[in-house]
């Protein structure tokens, strides 16, 4: 019988993979005792719904170096003096009651004209076969004021970002094939609890060091964003292991 796929589950999976491990954000429940821990650990912390899909319920906090804790929430910021009351105005006036949340570690994206991106990366299998295969790879710049793609200015292919971030052609490979191995491998590894799924869809972000993070796996991850890429190969191949 298949896991949950709420992400506090993937992520406790995939935390025991001792290769998958080093890529994961540092992620708790959210309690008061999580937030106050991982804020001082990392000063920028993310906070989200265990259950939830297209970025809903996601906000950042962040140490202010002046003192106070800013709250940004879609493209809305609001600022608290105290960490207590920081925590005390998301529980009453911003988390959404009965839902489980997590807290985890910020990552600091590389961006494209000012904006975060991060990368989807497309794994599926057919019917009757084993073996993943990542069958599309596309970037998502997060729209102006946002810090989470969900919301994006912009879905391009990652020659086109490459180009943009002005990376070097051996750079550009040593990346891509890190994030292919780590998406099959995280296919892999999580078949067996989810042996009903055939596509996954892996947000990997990049961040200012050159690092490799895996943001979310999502179970059922959507084709959509790829039509805006307008590479018909892709697209077939992407429809073939969906129907195959």
């Amino acid at each position: 019988m298949g896991k949950k796929t709420d992400k506090l589950t993937k992520y406790e999976l995939l935390k025991q993979h001792p290769q998958l491990a080093p890529y994961l954000p540092h992620t708790q429940v959210l309690n008061y005792k999580s937030y106050r821990r991982l804020l001082k650990s990392y000063s920028i912390v993310v906070i989200k719904p265990t259950k939830g899909r297209r970025g809903n319920g996601v906000l950042k906090v962040s140490s202010l170096p002046e003192g106070g804790y800013e709250i940004h929430v879609g493209q809305s910021t609001t600022v608290k003096e105290g960490l207590r009351q920081s925590y005390d105005y998301l529980v009453d006036h911003v988390l959404k009651d009965k839902k489980v949340y997590i807290v985890q570690q910020y990552i600091h994206l590389q961006k494209i004209n000012g904006s975060p991106f991060d990368v989807r990366v497309m794994v599926q299998r057919k019917k009757k076969s084993s073996k993943w295969v990542v069958t599309g790879i596309a970037v998502k710049v997060a729209a102006k004021k946002y810090f989470i793609t969900n919301v994006a200015s912009d879905v391009l292919s990652l020659e086109d970002a490459y180009v943009k971030l002005n990376v070097s052609t051996k750079n550009r490979l040593l990346i891509q094939h890190l994030m292919s191995q780590i998406s099959l491998t995280t296919a892999s590894y999580l078949r067996p609890h989810y042996p009903k799924r055939r596509r996954l869809g892996l947000d990997i972000g990049i961040d200012e060091k050159g690092n490799l993070w895996i943001i979310e796996v999502n179970t059922r991850g959507t084709i959509l964003m790829f039509q805006y890429l307008r590479d018909h190969e892709v697209i077939s191949r992407i429809k073939e292991y969906k129907d195959g």
